[in-house]
């Protein structure tokens, strides 16, 4: 934990909720700084909807919650609270997409069979019933799906995914358009019409799209399909997975004791490092002034005291609706308005002993017992209102307090007081075990027990005044030390790792002081959606937060430790410093400044490399350069070959004289923030200046994760931002076709073995002669306008000013 500075008052921070989201941004905030955490939580337990129900031995899990993140950070915070189980030493170092990731927690692990403390390496298996059938989830292309289907039903599926993929329904506007495009029409009424207004008591034409966008991600028949074949050929064995949807994870990690194991680590440790957790405190209202809030008005739930605490920050993942209605004075008539429009979904789950599944071919596990392989199991079937299946056995034993027994989790989503909400315990139970006799799943003489738990607010809807939102997320955003944070602080479908992110970035945003809290509201968003509303063709992968743990999915500094030998003679970067140093040189003569007193920054300058090219070619002086680069061993390497030369890890330097040049060069495709970085650019040239930018284009392979890339862009895509921040394009091009091209292609196809052999460690003259040729063979890139590289050279206008024109404007 951060140690206390004697010398400076003491600040705080109030933080409402002990869920996923509160809990981490007071363990951030120890271990970060010296501002004191006062966490109250209305309920009587930690970890909100992940938390763990313990029934006379018997756990439930609320709602299945699986430990993946895209995030490293993320997957790396859980372990370290949690350590990973001891692993054979084949499986000690975790990857994904072929690549290995360094997550060394093979022999070293804890034995689960030892020890509580611990998370467990699960297989993920979840599957559809429907036609009193099982179907692989996601539906794959097999003969078991074609024969389960029939004939007439797979052909109407093909045709009507065809015509979908031939015209798709525009404009994308709610969630019924979003299923059709991606899946067709005819399978879009088989397997989600149904069931999502199941989920949501709503049909999908009613849904915003953004729903789809957040969770069904990037998932498509041609996703799944390349997937199943992609699995039948090749292996994969991480956790991590990036590069894969989020609906088609194949392992995750699993706290023995289930996920509320997590969330009460986390609160003991937050409490031994001083904060304090204030259980049945319910948040009545926030008082604010100036634009800031002032003090919190809290009641103790058991007694009905009130009290005020005081704080110079507030962390908040209590609904959004509820903070919005509680400010005083209160907020503007048109803002209470859309909250009091917002709509949740509530939720039911029960937890259902028996002896054993009903018997039938496909309900035996290896052994022979009647108990399916899923971890859950999507109902779709129209005569029932059950939505999902809990096999608990499946998550982990130890959630069973006796193994020759199924322990099985039914869940049912309503709304609060409606007829589902409002049943006794007792017809709930009767309602919930006659269903599944009905589907055929259980015999009623097998139950041995059962409890009813319910779950207001389980699920923010993206329906009523959601569409208005925004300007709700505004307004509350105007209150400079509240930050929104959670599924139901942001009204927002997060999972887990979003909701944790969204903590880390309020945190990072507090400790830096940063006024806009936009980098928290672009977690969880799903780049093609999202960023089509300003701007189209950008392909994301990730969350590639700029923040200062890892991006996209790679560690800055264990990058430049394991490459730096070896970077330098990588083909593409030697032909483009060669393109840098010959835009960079034409530009000196038209810069706005004379020759010898030029100023050039280069953002992102890794080692330097360009840099020192820069200084040696153009006989610039030190204090004519400078550089950032998110990586500290980067700028280390940098400033032992460049004394004298402004460097810095800080990626927004306010104190640095306006550039006449700014090279940005293979750095927009590591983050979403990109929009940032742009205007950060656009500011800190001088008018006339130029800016040169190099990133990818194209499919995001093996290679590109590799080096953190979260997103790529379409060219026309770019210029079209470019021109929207403000500056005109001078020179746009694509380059690297065919040879680059085949090269990323390639790296999909036993990458590991291409990293060790090639992309990392010292130069041998192996690598020498394959890095020689290939780069004599790029030569030919020169003369062929494709390829996944793209160069761009813009201009600041003369008296231009930020985000002025509407349409590319090019000079050459």
């Amino acid at each position: 934990m951060a140690s206390k500075d004697p010398a400076r008052p003491a600040r705080s921070a109030l933080i409402i909720g002990a869920g996923p989201a509160g809990l981490t941004a007071a363990h951030e905030l120890l271990a970060r700084s010296d501002i004191h955490p006062i966490v109250v939580e209305e309920s009587g337990d930690t970890g909100g909807i992940s938390r763990t129900v313990n029934y006379k031995g018997n756990r439930m899990d609320i709602g299945g919650h699986r430990f993946f993140s895209k995030s490293d950070r993320v997957m790396d915070w859980w372990m370290r609270v949690l350590p990973c189980q001891k692993l054979d030493t084949a499986s000690q170092i975790l990857s994904y997409q072929g690549q290995s990731h360094g997550v060394a927690i093979g022999t070293d692990g804890p034995d689960p069979q030892t020890t509580d403390k611990v998370m467990l390496l699960r297989q993920r298996k979840s599957r559809i019933y429907y036609l009193r059938q099982f179907f692989d989830y996601p539906i794959r292309l097999s003969v078991e799906t074609l024969w389960k289907l029939g004939l007439p039903r797979t052909v109407r599926i093909g045709l009507s995914y065809i015509k979908s993929t031939l015209f798709p329904l525009k404009p994308e506007s709610n969630l019924e358009a979003f299923f059709i495009n991606r899946f067709g029409r005819e399978l879009y009424r088989t397997f989600f019409e149904s069931y999502t207004q199941k989920v949501w008591g709503l049909h999908p034409s009613g849904i915003s799209a953004e729903w789809g966008a957040q969770r069904v991600k990037g998932l498509s028949i041609t996703k799944a399909v390349w997937h199943f074949l992609k699995t039948a050929l090749v292996r994969q064995g991480g956790i991590r997975q990036k590069g894969t949807e989020t609906s088609l994870i194949d392992q995750f990690l699993y706290p023995k004791l289930g996920p509320g194991q997590m969330w009460e680590e986390v609160a003991r440790q937050v409490k031994h490092g001083g904060s304090e957790i204030r259980f049945h405190t319910q948040v009545v209202s926030l008082r604010h002034d100036g634009g800031r809030v002032v003090a919190a008005e809290v009641k103790d739930t058991a007694t009905g005291a009130l009290s005020t605490i005081q704080a110079d920050f507030v962390i908040s993942s209590m609904p959004i609706k509820t903070l919005v209605l509680g400010v005083d004075p209160p907020a503007p008539a048109e803002i209470q308005e859309i909250a009091r429009g917002l709509v949740y979904r509530d939720f039911i789950t029960m937890g259902l002993l028996v002896t054993k599944l009903q018997p039938r071919p496909d309900t035996k596990d290896a052994s022979g017992r009647n108990l399916i392989p899923d971890n859950w199991v999507y109902i779709q079937e129209p005569d029932v209102r059950i939505g999902r299946l809990q096999v608990f056995n499946n998550w982990s034993p130890w959630l069973v307090s006796r193994a020759d027994t199924v322990w099985l989790g039914l869940e049912y989503f309503c709304n609060e007081g409606d007829d589902l909400w409002s049943m006794s315990d007792e017809e709930f139970s009767a309602f919930a075990i006659k269903e599944l006799e009905t589907i055929r799943l259980i015999d009623r003489a097998d139950v041995l027990d059962y409890t009813v738990v319910r779950v207001p607010k389980t699920y923010p809807a993206y329906y009523g005044t959601y569409d208005r939102f925004p300007i709700l997320r505004d307004w509350v955003n105007g209150l400079d030390n509240l930050f929104c944070v959670g599924r139901n602080g942001m009204h927002r479908y997060n999972n887990q790792d979003h909701s944790m992110l969204t903590a880390m970035e309020a945190v990072t945003n507090i400790l830096q002081g940063q006024a806009s809290k936009d980098n928290l509201w672009e977690i969880n968003t799903e780049m093609e959606y999202h960023e089509e509303k300003k701007v189209t063709g950008v392909e994301s992968v990730s969350e590639g937060l700029l923040d200062s743990g890892s991006r996209g999915g790679y560690v800055p500094d264990t990058y430049w430790e394991k490459t730096h030998a070896v970077y330098p003679y990588y083909p593409t970067v030697r032909h483009r410093k060669r393109f840098l140093m010959n835009t960079i040189g034409h530009l000196i003569t038209r810069a706005p400044s004379p020759r010898q007193d030029v100023f050039i920054w280069d953002y992102g300058c890794g080692e330097g490399g360009v840099l020192k090219e820069m200084v040696d070619r153009f006989a610039l002086k030190p204090q004519q350069t400078g550089g950032c680069d998110v990586s500290e061993v980067a700028i280390g390497m940098a400033k032992e070959n460049l004394p004298g030369v402004i460097l810095t890890p800080n990626l927004f330097p306010s104190d640095i004289p306006l550039a006449d040049i700014i090279n940005c060069s293979e750095l927009i495709e590591h983050t979403t923030a990109y929009s940032h970085i742009l205007l950060w650019m656009f500011q800190h040239l001088k008018p006339g200046g130029f800016a040169v930018l190099t990133t990818q284009t194209g499919r995001i392979h093996a290679s590109d994760r590799y080096t953190g890339h979260t997103q790529h862009f379409q060219l026309e895509a770019l210029e079209t931002f470019l021109v929207q921040e403000g500056f005109d394009i001078v020179k746009a091009r694509k380059w690297g076709w065919p040879f680059f091209t085949a090269q990323k292609y390639l790296t999909d196809f036993r990458f590991s073995s291409i990293q060790n052999s090639f992309l990392e460690g010292s130069l041998n003259w192996r690598k020498k002669a394959v890095f020689w040729l290939a780069h004599l063979a790029f030569y030919v890139h020169d003369a062929i306008p494709f390829g996944p590289q793209l160069y761009v050279v813009v201009r600041k206008p003369a008296g231009g000013s930020h985000g002025s024109k509407p349409t590319p404007n090019r000079k050459e």
